[in-house]
């Protein structure tokens, strides 16, 4: 317990110590990849969607900043639709080639919350023995543009197994390609 008191306690006098903060609204699109492991077989199912979402940007110094924030996933394909939510907390590191343009890569955890999955009529969460939270791992990176505008990539690893069978394993990755705007 002392120890999450102690790093509660540094995270939130680093962010009193942060020189910048921005808030940037992003969207774009998203690809949900479902991979799943059943008795040696792997297989893997994609769908196509879009993402919305926020991020509030803490900087610290001229390189780096953390950036916690939510996005909303929608994907569809065929007679399937899924909306989830995922919470990822990025440690960013930039570093600005002229006044217009800074390149960044970022790394991070990120949580996932499913809040709908359904095919042909039928919900997956409960029914199908699909978990509604997941971890994965993003990285990414992108370039801002006039402090204002971003454009972003980010790669996020399912390392969790969302299915509650001890002989099937299923992960979720995450591809987003999208744009972002700053306050």
């Amino acid at each position: 317990m002392k120890k999450f008191i102690t790093i509660i306690s540094v995270l939130v006098l680093g962010m009193g110590a942060a020189n910048a903060q921005t808030l940037w609204v992003n969207g774009g699109y998203q690809l949900d990849n479902f991979k799943s492991k059943i008795l040696g077989f792997n297989a893997s199912d994609a769908s196509n969607g879009l993402f919305v979402g926020a991020e509030y940007e803490y900087g610290f110094g001229n390189f780096f900043s953390v950036a916690p924030g939510a996005n909303l996933g929608f994907t569809f394909a065929e007679k399937t639709f899924v909306c989830d939510m995922s919470i990822p907390v990025l440690a960013r590191a930039a570093y600005s080639i002229n006044n217009q343009v800074k390149p960044f890569v970022n790394l991070g955890p990120e949580f996932n919350i499913g809040l709908a999955h359904n095919e042909s009529g039928e919900s997956w969460y409960g029914g199908y023995g699909l978990s509604r939270f997941g971890f994965n791992l993003a990285i990414g990176g992108g370039v801002v543009v006039n402090e204002k505008v971003r454009l972003m990539i980010n790669y996020s690893f399912g390392l969790s197994n969302i299915y509650k069978d001890s002989e099937a394993s299923i992960k979720k990755d995450y591809l987003r390609v999208g744009i972002g705007y700053s306050f």
